[in-house]
Formats: C-alpha cells, sequence, structure tokens
C-alpha cells in the first residue's frame, strides 16, 4: 500500500510496530540491519533519537523499523506505553506537516497497546481481513471495537474504519461468496479486493514493493486501486503511474 500511494505521488513513510520487525524487509533494508526505534519507547533517556533509525529505501519510500528487542525488549515495550503513550504519538505527530506525507503505521494483529497509543492520532483504520468465513465472522467485533481491546472504541468512530479483502480468489467457491456477502455489508466502508498472485509472494522474496515488482499484474492493480481511494477519501484527486 505504502508503493501504491507513492506511485500516487504521495511522500510515504512506514512504521513498523509489530516486534517481528518484519516490516523492514518488504522495502530492502539488509537483513543484518536489525536497529530500531522501539527501544527509545521503552527507554527514552537511554536509547538513540527515533530518527537515528529512520531508513530511505530505493522507492522513495521511508521505513522506521521496530528492530530487534527479543522478549524482554517487546514486553517493556508493551508494558511502557500505556504508561506513557505521548512517547509514540509525538513521532507520529513529527510527520503531520505536510499535507502530501502519507504515514502508514503497521501494527500486531489483534490488541496491543502500541495499537492503543496510536489510535487517537490515526485518521483511518484500514483493517485487512482474508476473504474466508472465519475473517467475516470478525467484522461485528471489529467494528463494536473489541477485536483492538479495551479502550480502542475510539478507534471505530466518526467513520474512520476501512476494510480490505486480502488473497481473493475468483476460482474459490468459498472466497467467492464471502466477498459477495461482505460488499453489501460494508458498502463503501470496502476499499477494495487484493487477488492472490504468486507474484506478491516473490515480490516479498526480492524484498521489493509488489507494486515496483509487477507494476502491470493484477494485483498491483487491485492496490493502486485501493490506494486512489484512499487519496480520495482525503480529498486528493489522483492517477496512476504504474512505473518499475
Amino acid at each position: 500500500m505504502a508503493a501504491g500511494l507513492a506511485q500516487l505521488g504521495f511522500r510515504v513513510t512506514v512504521i513498523d510496530l509489530d516486534p517481528q520487525n518484519a516490516l523492514r524487509l518488504h522495502f530492502g533494508v539488509p537483513l543484518h540491519d536489525t536497529a530500531g526505534f522501539a527501544w527509545s519507547l521503552a527507554n527514552p533517556n537511554a536509547a538513540p533519537h527515533w530518527t537515528t533509525f529512520l531508513r530511505h529505501s530505493h522507492w522513495g519510500i521511508d521505513v522506521l523499523p521496530f528492530g530487534e528487542t527479543g522478549m524482554i525488549g517487546a514486553m517493556a515495550v508493551a508494558e511502557a506505553l500505556p504508561r506513557f503513550p505521548e512517547r509514540l504519538t509525538q513521532i507520529l505527530q513529527a510527520f503531520t506537516t505536510d499535507p502530501r506525507h502519507m504515514l502508514l503505521v503497521d501494527s500486531p494483529p489483534g490488541p496491543s497497546s502500541a495499537l492503543s497509543a496510536a489510535l487517537p492520532c490515526v485518521d483511518m483504520l484500514v483493517c485487512v481481513l482474508l476473504a474466508d468465513a472465519i475473517s467475516a465472522s470478525l467484522i461485528p467485533s471489529i467494528e463494536a471495537g473489541r477485536a483492538f481491546g479495551p479502550g480502542t472504541q475510539a478507534g471505530t468512530d466518526g467513520g474512520r474504519i476501512r476494510y480490505v479483502l486480502n488473497q481473493y480468489e475468483s476460482t474459490s467457491r468459498l472466497s467467492r461468496a464471502t466477498a459477495e456477502a461482505i460488499r453489501p455489508y460494508l458498502g463503501n466502508r470496502l476499499l477494495g479486493e487484493i487477488r492472490r498472485e504468486e507474484l506478491v509472494a516473490e515480490a516479498a522474496a526480492s524484498q521489493c514493493p509488489l507494486p515496483f515488482f509487477a507494476p502491470t499484474c493484477m494485483a498491483a492493480a487491485d492496490i493502486a486501486s485501493i490506494a486512489q481511494g484512499i487519496a480520495a477519501a482525503f480529498g486528493f484527486a489522483t492517477q496512476w503511474n504504474p512505473t518499475q
């Protein structure tokens, strides 16, 4: 999605809030570069400033990795954020001066202290669902705020929540039936569907965002359409430029 927005001409930064520290690998950050900003959330006086860890990708997308912390470090971050959410929100707010600067924050699945701390700053909360029955059954819990844990109801208020169906397969009867049931229920809250393609896995293995790895494939077109929908929600008229 970051690549799709970059192809629309936006300045894009992605922030990883997942202790797995894997988001960086989609943007060509070397495997051996395990540094990240998360430790500064738990120990702001002992760690380097978060800007030290900002990485600039080949595609013009900036990446702020979580960093390799281990279990103890991840627990320290999870314990610090409920008490000091401003440590994260101050970082997020540093990117809000330019209206054409899109900041994407990737949180771990399910409830987390990182998501709770980030939600007050979020303009749009995008929930990625698989095109299957189990994901569809989660929608009521997501809309009620229960899926994100206590205190996150505010993230679903004001129409900020949107959905994406991932790995949609038109040849699968279950996938088609799930999408057909979800589309009318969600209406314009459904940003779109991303079709399942082998090229998605190949792009990840190549550490290259799909819209740059295979700009003319079906999934890249789906991502472009969703990116345009996000831009339109913020009042931007855009045109897709599928350049390699």
